[in-house]
């Protein structure tokens, strides 16, 4: 499945990326290499359940905001 957007943010010295699709999106929390690919944890949202660096900024630090992507998503890759 071909992916339509990618985006970047830096949370607490680690890289998070959205991988937006037609009807799905992934949020993927990079392990403290900050290598892509080399991922702790991946968050997969439906439509219409999608997220924006917007709202993941709002999160002063890593583990309440993966505390809330945990909560959204409806499947989780450790």
């Amino acid at each position: 499945m071909p992916i339509f957007s990618k985006t970047w943010m830096e949370k607490q010295g680690r890289r998070i990326k959205i991988c937006d699709r037609e009807k799905t999106q992934s949020v993927n929390v990079c392990t403290p290499r900050n290598v892509e690919g080399d991922y702790e944890q991946v968050f997969y949202f439906r439509e219409p359940f999608r997220t924006t660096l917007e709202e993941l900024d709002v999160h002063a630090d890593l583990p309440k905001l993966i505390d809330e992507l945990r909560e959204r998503s409806y499947k989780q890759l450790q």
